[in-house]
């Protein structure tokens, strides 16, 4: 079976493979995360260092999409956007070899493309394709750069985020901290952040375990129950993920969770919870008595759900297909706990998922925006006296976060209560005891996020 696998491996062309990926990601707009996920289940003989250099290609051309794309602009009349789909990727994907991939040879990456070009029937322009790629090559040392007259459009360019999104953050934040998080999100972090399942294992212990497999385990720096690892080749291949020891979770998605207080016997409602991840962490807070409901709008989520409990082996997790938008009269003050991590942008989760930039407008944000208010709306009637919601996003836009804050503060009933006692004393600010955290994505290299509690009136 080995001498097969290396056989194998010997007739594919990671290159070639990427640019596929990449054409279904850039041209038809796939989701990043599927499309390699499609890639590292059909291939799974290959070994870690070309699945290494084919995870590279993806994130390098996709996260700096913007910025390749102006520099082939400058130096080929034929503008990328006018360029045969394939042609176009495969000079971008060759173009972040040279300006990204310090370990590739320029020559190896504009060889390759060359090839990979004939062998897509494309020969009539290999000439065209050597010629742009090898102009790239030779301005490394002296980078073209956009007008830095036009700040928004300078910062774009060089971050590859949309124009609208560099305008809200220097908006919002200021240009030294919106630069801050600009430059965390084009820095793809290459480690895994996890948290053990507490009814089987503990930290301490699952970190031992890991660590003798040789992979680099450290605490995490905010959740009370994170851990690190780098090293990881194939996760699935862990006896310890099989095992359900451990569910892949941010630490700011995990302090979610730590913030609602739920105690054993409680009822806690999860309305958008798929993949599983704060319903599952809810469920260990329980020991066994109590119940999650854990609802999503598809059959398809609810399935992926239903498939993290089956790894996990959890208890007291019931799924339901349900749309957050309709009432469910059942469930009004029935809930301990209410978790509404909402539909949202998802920019603070660009380091993972890059592709986010590709499809982030403004007008969808704004339209996120009045999806969540009317989604709070309905979900805070199930919050029963002395309960508490807690309203989280995955995003960095004031529309979705402190103005949804204020908007549950003036239109619910509810009130907003301390974080205090659930944080981390560095997390601990002004904000926090107004009942509310927004975690950037440059801070403790996680995620960004919002995170606030309400509670409602006895």
């Amino acid at each position: 079976m080995k001498t097969q696998n290396n056989m194998e491996t010997q007739n594919i062309n990671i290159r070639r493979l990427a640019l596929e990926s990449l054409i279904e990601i850039l041209e038809n707009n796939r989701p990043l995360h599927l499309v390699m996920a499609g890639f590292f289940d059909k291939y799974q003989f290959l070994d870690k260092k070309d699945r290494a250099f084919y995870k590279s290609l993806i994130f390098s051309t996709v996260e700096n999409v913007y910025y390749i794309d102006f520099v082939i602009d400058h130096f080929s009349k034929v503008k990328h956007d006018k360029m045969k789909p394939v042609i176009r990727d495969l000079i971008r994907m060759s173009a972040a070899q040279i300006l990204y991939m310090d370990r590739v040879p320029d020559s190896a990456a504009i060889n390759e493309a060359v090839k990979i070009a004939k062998k897509k029937s494309f020969a009539g322009l290999t000439g065209f394709v050597n010629a742009v790629l090898r102009n790239i090559s030779r301005m490394k040392d002296e980078p073209v750069m956009p007008d830095g007259k036009d700040e928004i459009y300078y910062l774009s360019v060089m971050y590859s985020v949309p124009c609208w999104v560099v305008r809200e953050w220097l908006e919002y934040y200021g240009k030294e901290e919106a630069v801050k998080i600009l430059e965390a999100l084009r820095n793809n972090k290459n480690e895994l952040t996890i948290r053990p399942d507490t009814l089987k294992t503990d930290r301490d212990e699952l970190a031992e375990r890991l660590k003798s497999k040789g992979l680099d385990v450290a605490y995490g720096k905010i959740a009370h129950n994170s851990l690190t690892v780098r090293g990881v080749d194939r996760l699935t291949q862990l006896e310890e993920f099989r095992q359900g020891l451990f569910y892949v979770q941010d630490e700011s998605s995990q302090l979610c969770v730590e913030c609602a207080g739920i105690e054993p016997g409680m009822t806690v409602l999860d309305v958008c919870a798929a993949p599983g991840g704060k319903s599952l962490y809810a469920a260990e807070f329980l020991k066994g008595k109590g119940l999650v409901v854990a609802r999503d709008l598809t059959s398809y989520k609810a399935s992926l759900i239903e498939e993290n409990i089956r790894r996990m082996d959890a208890e007291n997790i019931k799924v339901e297909v349900w749309d957050a938008l309709a009432a469910d009269e059942k469930m009004i003050e029935k809930a301990d706990v209410v978790f509404a991590d909402l539909p949202c942008s998802g920019l603070g989760v660009m380091s993972g998922k890059p592709d986010i930039r590709l499809k982030a407008k403004e007008e969808n944000s704004i339209e996120l925006s009045k999806l969540q208010k009317d989604i709070l709306t309905v979900v805070s009637g199930y919050v029963k006296p002395g309960g508490a919601l807690i309203y989280s996003t995955c995003t960095n836009t004031r529309r979705e976060n402190i103005e949804n804050f204020e908007f549950i503060k003036d239109n619910t009933g509810l009130v907003p209560e301390s974080l205090d006692e659930f944080l981390p004393k560095e997390l601990l600010s002004g904000t926090t005891a107004k009942g509310y955290i927004e975690l950037k994505p440059n801070e403790y290299g996680q995620d960004g996020f919002f995170i606030s509690r309400f509670r409602k009136p006895l």
